[in-house]
């Protein structure tokens, strides 16, 4: 598992109760859709993250609340702020060098 995405287990619970208690939010996000992407590995970490920091206040896992649902759910949100700016960034850089490799002048 990589390690920017949330525990297997975890992550599981996590869409089932984000789906039950957040889908009318967000009815764009489908259960199963979701879990098909999570195992085939096409579901960014960027949005398991943003999945895991909105569900974990509906979880009653031991683990959650040993460390404090407020502390789990930032650690959440800090892992998906670092992966939204390194896609701004990137992001910028592919277009700065699209815009560079397009007028070859200003490269050199």
């Amino acid at each position: 598992m990589e390690p920017d995405l949330p525990n297997v287990n975890l992550m599981l619970t996590y869409i089932q109760v984000f789906c039950d208690n957040l889908n009318v939010y967000f009815p764009f996000i489908a259960y199963d859709e979701t879990l098909k992407q999570f195992f085939g590995k096409t579901l960014t970490p960027l949005m398991a993250n943003c999945i895991a920091a909105l569900a974990v206040k509906f979880v009653e896992l031991p683990d959650v609340l040993t460390r404090g649902v407020m502390y789990v759910t930032d650690q959440y949100i800090d892992k998906a702020k670092v992966m939204w700016r390194m896609t701004r960034f990137w992001s910028a850089c592919r277009a700065d060098s699209a815009i560079l490799s397009s007028r070859p002048y200003l490269s050199q």
